[in-house]
């Protein structure tokens, strides 16, 4: 029964495909009709990522932490 619920690879490529076909043409309209640009985009591109990694790098001190104190109590 499991196996009737699996895509085909091929599916799964397509599906892939058409997708970053999608965000390709999503960026090449912000890039035509909002005048920005490729620098502008990578920028903030990278801003993003440094921004989410400080995030997972917080919560996984924060999350360090509580298990260190926790395990100290018992």
């Amino acid at each position: 029964m499991a196996d009737a619920r699996k895509k085909p690879i091929l599916s799964k490529r397509l599906t892939w495909m058409a997708s970053m076909t999608a965000c390709f043409a999503f960026i090449l309209m912000a890039v035509k009709v909002y005048e920005l640009s490729i620098p502008e985009l990578v920028r903030d591109l990278l801003i993003l990522l440094l921004g989410a990694f400080a995030v997972i790098i917080v919560s996984a001190v924060v999350g360090w932490l509580l298990v260190t104190l926790k395990g100290r109590r018992k």
